[in-house]
């Protein structure tokens, strides 16, 4: 019997595993919505926003039951034993214009084998926008999965319908650990409801099927169309999503902050439209929270939260700082190697991806270099080396996990206790006094 890419193996679910974990200690909470809308026994191709290079890929992956075959841009797949990884992990390439035309009639190829995942009632994954975007916003989707998903139609018939289902990825940061994310699967779209324009205008019933899976996810992302006020929308979104939440009464997790930052941008948007002058007020009331450095999240925190004791700061950063010492020297020439890739890349989507594949597959084989390094100058038996690795593991684990805690208050001190303390205090003043009547306002246009 032949073995096709989408064939579940051992080393396949052993090697989800291991990314499952690694994604748990990068990311600080992770939550899934909507995933009764997946289709169970019938062909599937999820269609995710795309903004966090092979992060959002493996965000997909790693909490699907059954194996999930991605399509990726070809230049991954350039190291040959790259390659064979990715190959494992069900991934295979897809050439653009840019790998050279003389790849571009490999890309048949690909598509047949994608078709025979479909075939075969998969899963199948493609990124519609076909680049990967680092603003908050859906790029227009390009045909490749369209081009896959008509003639595996047709060849079904009736007999059953490929499901797109349409998959919003929200990440609140993409360069630290200790983000949150969210993935949200909407309500599918049939393919076969498009078969009959497709096969009167094969350019019609793509657009038909293109433009409504575009709607679809753009109602599951933070989606900000303008660039006039861009950044000020964006950074509204996280300062008035705790009133958002407290006008709904829901609690603050990963999902539903993330549906408060996707309305109230999706509100700002129409005020954009509607009234100007009022979204300028807006605007003019969160200067200073705007003008504050520092990562949106991280401002929301320390204007929201009550901090009682702030003189315990300086007590934590250095308890969490003495504990992530051990393991901080371990990672360190990994991370060292990391900030090295990112500084060459340039590209903040791709630094997650760095640090999670290298800090994934890279660390385990450094904590056991460590340990046999140990073993053999100190001349110790071989239990010594199990032990030296499970303890440089645990140590470097629990590092990672101090780490964006300890960035935190590294952030927090001087606003709490040193030069910044009175900027803070005028900042809160003004946030507190921003006007409820605006944020009525946005209310009543959602």
């Amino acid at each position: 019997m032949p073995r096709y890419i989408d064939s579940d193996t051992l080393t396949y679910r052993l090697l989800r595993m291991w990314i499952r974990s690694g994604f748990s200690l990068f990311f600080r909470r992770i939550e899934y919505r909507g995933q009764e809308n997946i289709p169970i026994g019938e062909p599937v191709i999820f269609a995710p926003n795309h903004q966090a290079a092979m992060v959002d890929a493996l965000a997909v992956l790693c909490w699907q039951r059954r194996p999930v075959v991605f399509m990726a841009r070809a230049n991954m797949f350039k190291n040959p034993t790259v390659a064979r990884l990715l190959r494992i992990i069900k991934m295979m390439p897809i050439y653009r214009i840019r790998d050279g035309y003389s790849n571009l009639s490999r890309n048949e190829q690909q598509m047949d084998q994608a078709g025979g995942v479909l075939l075969r009632r998969h899963l199948l994954c493609l990124m519609p926008e076909g680049t990967q975007w680092g603003l908050r916003r859906l790029r227009p989707l390009v045909k490749g999965m369209f081009r896959i998903a008509f003639p595996v139609q047709q060849q079904l018939q009736e007999t059953t319908s490929i499901r797109i289902v349409p998959v919003g990825i929200d990440y609140t940061e993409y360069e630290h650990p200790g983000a949150d994310i969210v993935v949200t699967y909407g309500k599918p779209l049939s393919v076969s409801d498009y078969l009959a324009k497709w096969q009167e205008d094969p350019q019609r019933g793509m657009q038909a099927l293109r433009d409504d899976l575009s709607e679809a996810i753009i109602q599951l992302i933070e989606h900000i169309p303008g660039d006039g006020h861009y950044d000020e929308i964006y950074q509204l979104s996280y300062l008035l999503q705790p009133l958002w939440l407290q006008a709904k009464a829901l609690p603050d997790t990963p999902g539903h902050c993330v549906e408060a930052r996707r309305e109230i941008a999706r509100a700002l948007n129409r005020l954009e439209e509607e009234d100007p002058e009022k979204l300028q007020q807006i605007i003019e009331a969160s200067v200073p929270w705007r003008e504050m450095p520092g990562l949106p999240q991280d401002k929301l925190e320390l204007i929201t939260r009550k901090h009682h004791c702030p003189w315990l700061l300086p007590l934590w950063q250095i308890i969490l700082a003495v504990v992530a010492l051990p393991g901080h020297l371990l990672n360190w020439p990994l991370r060292a190697l990391v900030h090295r890739l990112c500084r060459q890349d340039g590209d903040p989507q791709m630094f997650s991806t760095y640090r999670i594949a290298l800090g994934t597959f890279g660390l385990p084989f450094c904590y056991l270099f460590y340990a046999v390094a140990a073993t053999l100058v100190l001349g110790l038996s071989w239990p010594w080396l199990l032990l030296l690795t499970l303890l440089c593991l645990l140590a470097g684990m629990l590092t990672e996990k101090i780490r964006p805690y300890l960035r935190k208050l590294l952030y927090w001190s001087p606003w709490l206790y040193g030069r910044l303390r009175k900027d803070l205090a005028s900042i809160r003043a003004s946030v507190e006094h921003l006007d409820k009547a605006c944020f009525s306002t946005l209310l009543n246009l959602l």
